[in-house]
């Protein structure tokens, strides 16, 4: 009973606060990079994310992740 209450519980932080806020600092993060010239070009923002230097993967993710395209 106490397993599925903590289950439960878990559903509803992530559906009640976790995707929330990870569409509201997605939107914020897409409105500080465009500013307000470029509010609505989409092709802007796509170019924007594309020139961004990413930094290196740290070294304990040897062979996690892949960084070429």
């Amino acid at each position: 009973m106490l397993s599925e209450l903590g289950k439960k519980i878990a559903e509803r932080w992530l559906s009640l606060l976790v995707l929330p806020a990870a569409l509201f600092l997605a939107v914020g993060l897409a409105a500080r990079t465009l500013g307000h010239a470029h509010a609505l070009n989409l092709d802007w923002l796509t170019a924007e994310i594309g020139a961004r230097p990413w930094p290196a993967p740290p070294p304990w993710a040897a062979g996690r992740c892949s960084t070429s395209p």
